[in-house]
């Protein structure tokens, strides 16, 4: 009777392990579900942070370029001035009207957009 008796209580013990053991198992798949859902954001977390600093880069390389071709302009525009100075005394030599006349004065100004 004493060995019945141990069997049985162990047996129960058993029964109460087992299902203490499903029934901790089967509550990870929550947890695990969370993990993937946790590991999910942090991924796209991940490649939102990227994809920011990629658009900064690329936002200082357009300004840079910007700035170079406004400079660029700039610097042209002051030589093509020269050279429109140039070519209107040219002008004005060739027909012999003296620079310190009026139309020459008026052409210079009409020239400059004055």
């Amino acid at each position: 009777m004493f060995v019945s008796k141990y069997l049985m209580k162990s047996h129960l013990q058993m029964q109460m392990l087992s299902f203490t053991a499903a029934r901790s198992f089967s509550k990870p798949t929550g947890d695990i579900k969370k993990l993937k859902d946790k590991g999910k954001g942090d991924e796209e977390r991940f490649f939102q942070e990227q994809e920011r600093e990629v658009l900064k880069r690329l936002l200082k390389k357009l300004e840079a370029e910007e700035a170079n071709k406004t400079q660029k302009k700039e610097e042209s525009s002051s030589s093509d001035d020269e050279k429109n100075q140039e070519g209107l005394q040219d002008i004005l030599k060739k027909h012999n009207i003296k620079e310190d006349s009026k139309l020459a004065k008026d052409l210079k100004e009409w020239q400059k957009g004055d």
